[in-house]
């Protein structure tokens, strides 16, 4: 998040050997936090007041003024100038519960603050105008400590609390004369004031003695009180902090642990930490010790004023450097900075005496024992070849084995002396894993030399003999039944009695690349993949899981389970947490998704990569924490000391609207002008635990149809829009995923311009209406004319077609069957003259041709005859005529049911005679036995298909078509169906006969 920066608040940095005898730092509960100065926005760094209003705005009183801040912006807030002057001086804010921030100031009085309009409440003249502390008490009315005693703010006035006229050495006395710095309420409802030197106790307008400070310490002026649920009573001083608990008095110093002696602010938080705010910073009063909480280099905090706790639970403190915001954090991370030998830490191992061994790329082998850091380098240890230190494995005798990287070198540490161990020289035998069984035998997974196993001085390896197919070994890991399980970038592989059996995807693996093996508690084997997910051994098969399941990640670097039954995965992104009877959930259809809790930077980690090098990359000790390898260090967590889920629903806010780069007022009914139709919506959700963690929807109402994801982007924008009325909408999650469903919204007109209006639109329209209507009148005239003399011209052609078919029918036709009839009496009369005979017969038989060929063209003009489904009748009728009196065969098919078109009859004319043609050529060419003829109709075309069995085509040169390769015959029907718009295809396979298809295009009647 841009205009601030991200401190990490370390416990203790001054290295662990000062915590020996002690509570290491990362054994009380972890806070990190950020910190803003006046160049982020602030109007001052000195930060002496904090409060949190309803709607989720923090406010932050400063000695140069009020500020409100959304988590990424302070917009000042000026109190109103009067004749006292224009002081901005701020000492205290608190809340009521009716949503009213009060302000006290540092010379003006009391101020009153709602929906960010701020109204100042005027005192007597004879009072101090210096308000100090403020509490809201259990009627509703407002205590306001000054510098000349106590005052009760009531339904709109001041009264003052004690008696300025009684000695000072009555408690009315004191109460209304002294400084009032801090009140706080006590458990029975009864309020203690701080006077110099005493606490006084008030109960209505009683006020008595309650706790003497001057036989506690010499300076006693009380700068901050606090109550605890119990009675116990804290009391910071210029002395230090006192606690007071069944009328004991216990006092501490800067010698106890205190950062300094001066104690301006106490605080114990929901989760119970007491923090202490003094001049040398923060800490913590944990067991009775002082945790000091100091930024990233180490350096306290300075002049520590104020605590406030949000209702997120989120620290803030106000102090001379600002504001600090301290949220609670699941993990700690341990670097260089506490004794670590290195940062990039790439294995960890907890022994047997609970010692922890921290293995680092470039700082050899570190340790963790009784909250002291040591270690082993090249430095002090003259075996150790190289400080890159890979696995880690604790041997059954007790000796402690680990290797390095690139001599292939292993080293086993027994009784404080390092002896090298070096069977597997060479940089391909490099040893990333290593696991031992109950035997003694040791199994050790190299980089790419493959398995080994080691038993006393007798090294064994295994490969293609054993069924070890693969020699990168990501992970050997030992199982409760005493098998082993290794782990490969091709498969699984499990060794059992000697024998190896393998696995890979076909199991239900989620991928062959391997990268980490556990066995949980209720001995289920979990297998972490590259890329492939999650997978669990159930029955002899894996089922696995991936982020369409829930997941974080698909890669699982390493795993390591807690005393809950939560299983830890890392991956290269940070780490998750699962619940193990989640995937059975799953499984029975109880949960669409698993719930998955993700820890990154934000959650204490000084880096969120984790590592996969060599195992193992995370262990749990016998105290139950967790700790991982990361780049940045060795993370450790408690998960029984959880960090509370974030279930507060984030306030969501439009903070500002640009149109046309015009800031423009968040009214109700938000009117833009006409032309400014780019417009940008700045929002915000009011969630501070991890801000940059907060995702957004939106959509503008109106325009979308569906929710924007906008992830963390905290900005929409629109442009062109058309004038009209819209409703923009945003809604919001925190970082834990809890969403504001209602979010924010803000409607709003934007106005047209004098040629967008409707008025103006409608005159428009009338106009265009109108002009549209006569237009068209002139057209549909125009066009009914010309369809009238079409269909005249229409009915013309067909009449003279029917006229003309009649005619030649009647007439022609009548006369040609006279001259056939007459040709066969001649014949039967003329006896044995054989030449007048023959000239006869030629005579019939021309009279016959002519009479087909009179009918085809009958057939054709007649416009009867231009459909689809008379055109197959006749096809059908001349093929059986055709080959009625031949040796060929003639097997027609056609469907029974034709579509309703129309065929003109140019196209019925020539695709007819195409076919005539090809017929033609079976019965004299093709020496067929059979021939089919086959119409079909589909997709908007018919097409007529003749096949025969006969001798087929002449063979021809082969780079040249069939229609070129043969007579006119074919060229002809070729050249008739282009002429239609049609094509034809002639097929002839050796020794497979002719088949040749005609296809035209036609076009479906509306109308049947």
């Amino acid at each position: 998040m841009h205009n601030r920066f991200l401190l990490i608040l370390c416990l203790g940095l001054s290295g662990l050997a000062g915590f020996a005898g002690s509570n290491p730092p990362w054994s009380a509960p972890q806070f990190s936090g950020r910190v803003w100065h006046v160049e982020y926005g602030l109007p001052r760094n000195t930060v002496q007041a904090i409060a949190q209003t309803p709607d989720g705005y923090m406010w932050i009183g400063t000695q140069s003024g009020l500020a409100r801040f959304d988590g990424e912006q302070f917009e000042w807030f000026e109190l109103p100038t009067n004749k006292a002057g224009t002081n901005q001086w701020i000492n205290s804010l608190t809340v009521t519960r009716d949503g009213t921030l009060w302000i006290g100031t540092g010379g003006r009085g009391l101020f009153e603050c709602k929906n960010a309009t701020i109204t100042q409440r005027f005192l007597r003249q004879d009072l101090n105008l210096v308000m100090l502390s403020l509490m809201e008490t259990a009627e509703g009315d407002l205590l306001c400590g000054t510098r000349r005693g106590l005052l009760r703010f009531k339904s709109g006035t001041f009264e003052a609390i004690g008696d300025t006229n009684a000695p000072r050495s009555s408690p009315e006395g004191r109460v209304a004369m002294t400084t009032i710095r801090s009140i706080t309420r006590e458990a029975d409802g009864k309020y203690l004031v701080a006077v110099p030197g005493e606490i006084l106790e008030l109960s209505g307008n009683e006020i008595s003695a309650k706790h003497d400070m001057r036989d506690v310490n010499a300076d006693n002026f009380v700068r901050a009180i606090f109550s605890d649920n119990d009675g116990t009573i804290w009391i910071g001083s210029n002395a230090g902090l006192t606690q007071v608990k069944n009328g004991k008095f216990t006092h501490y110093s800067k010698a106890d642990g205190l950062p300094d002696n001066t104690v301006n602010a106490i605080y114990r938080d929901r989760n119970n930490n007491l923090w202490i705010g003094t001049y040398g910073g923060i800490c913590r009063f944990i067991n009775g010790n002082f945790v000091i909480t100091t930024a990233e280099d180490g350096e306290p905090f300075d002049q520590v004023l104020c605590f406030f706790e949000d209702r997120e639970n989120n620290l803030w403190a106000g102090g001379k450097e600002g504001l600090c915001q301290l949220t609670p954090r699941q993990f700690y991370t341990l670097t260089t900075r506490h004794g670590l030998s290195h940062n990039n830490v790439i294995s960890v191992y907890g022994d047997r005496q609970n010692t922890l061994w921290v293995g680092s790329w470039g700082g050899g082998l570190n340790f963790i024992r009784d909250g002291k850091i040591g270690g082993y380098s090249s430095e002090n240890t003259p075996q150790l070849k190289n400080d890159l230190v890979l696995a880690i494995h604790e041997t059954h005798d007790g000796s402690l084995w680990f290797s390095t990287d690139y001599d292939g070198s292993l080293y086993q540490l027994k009784s404080n002396v390092v002896t090298r161990v070096a069977p597997l020289q060479g940089s391909t035998n490099v040893v990333r894993t290593m696991a031992q069984d109950k035997k003694g035998k040791l199994w050790l997974g190299t980089v790419a030399g493959g398995l080994f196993s080691l038993s006393g001085q007798k090294l064994n390896r295994y490969g293609r003999k054993e069924g070890i197919t693969n020699v990168v070994d990501r992970c050997v890991y030992l199982a409760k039944d005493d098998s082993i399980w290794v782990g490969t970038e091709s498969g699984l592989f499990h060794q059992e009695n000697g024998k190896f059996t393998a696995y890979g995807t076909v199991d239900g693996l989620g991928s062959a690349y391997i990268l980490s093996v556990y066995e949980d508690n209720a001995k289920t084997l979990w297998v972490g993949t590259s890329d492939g997910g999650l997978s669990r051994f159930q029955n002899g098969r894996f089922k696995t899981y991936t982020t369409r399941d829930g997941l974080f990640d698909n890669s699982i670097l390493e795993m390591i389970e807690d005393d809950a039954g939560t299983l830890w995965l890392t991956c290269f992104r940070g780490i998750s947490c699962v619940k193990r009877e989640d995937f059975d959930k799953l499984d029975r259809g109880e949960l669409s998704k698993i719930p998955c809790r993700v820890f990154d930077k934000g959650d204490g980690m000084a880096s969120s990569i984790c590592i996969s090098s060599a195992k193992p990359a995370a262990w749990k000790t016998a105290d139950g924490k967790l700790w991982f390898a990361t780049t940045k260090g060795l993370c450790v967590t408690d998960p029984a000391r959880k960090v509370s889920r974030n279930d507060a629903i984030p306030p969501v806010l439009i903070r500002k609207i640009i149109a046309g780069k015009k800031d423009l007022p968040l009214a109700a009914e938000l009117r833009i002008d006409a032309g400014r139709n780019d417009i940008a919506f700045h929002y915000a959700a009011l969630s501070y635990r991890d801000p940059e963690k907060n995702r957004y929807k939106y959509k503008l109402e109106g325009i979308d149809l569906e929710w924007n994801d906008a992830a963390q982007r905290k900005v929409a924008y629109y442009n062109n829009l058309a004038p009209g009325n819209y409703t923009f909408r945003v809604i919001a999650c925190n970082n834990d995923g809890v969403w504001n469903e209602k979010g924010a919204q803000m409607p709003f007109v934007l106005l047209p311009h004098f040629w967008q209006t409707w008025w103006f639109n409608s005159f428009c329209v009338i106009v265009s209406l109108s002009a549209v209507g006569l237009a068209a009148r002139v057209f549909t005239k125009r066009r009914l004319q010309r369809r009238l003399q079409f269909l005249e011209q229409q009915h013309a052609i067909e009449k003279e077609r029917s006229r003309i078919a009649q005619d030649m029918h009647d007439e022609v036709g009548a006369k040609l069957t006279k001259i056939t009839f007459l040709g066969g009496v001649a014949k039967q009369r003329l006896g044995t003259r054989d030449e007048a005979e023959q000239q006869i017969e030629k005579i019939s038989q021309t009279a016959r041709e002519l009479i087909g060929a009179l009918d085809e063209i009958v057939w054709a003009v007649d416009p009867k005859n231009d459909t689809l489904e008379n055109f197959a009748n006749y096809l059908c009728r001349y093929a059986s005529e055709f080959f009625d009196s031949s040796s060929v065969l003639c097997e027609l098919q056609i469907p029974t049911e034709l579509p309703h078109v129309s065929l003109s009859a140019d196209l019925r004319h020539n695709l007819f005679l195409a076919v005539k043609e090809s017929l033609n050529n079976v019965l004299k060419h093709s020496k067929a036995s059979k021939v089919v003829v086959r119409l079909c109709s589909a997709d908007r075309h018919i097409e007529v298909i003749i096949q025969d069995n006969g001798i087929g085509l002449p063979p021809a040169d082969d780079t040249k078509p069939i229609t070129k390769r043969v007579g006119n015959g074919l060229r002809n029907m070729q050249h008739r169906l282009n002429s239609v718009g049609g094509s034809c295809k002639v097929e002839s396979p050796p020794g497979e006969g002719t088949t040749v298809s005609f296809r035209v295009e036609i076009k479906q009647d509306k109308k049947r």
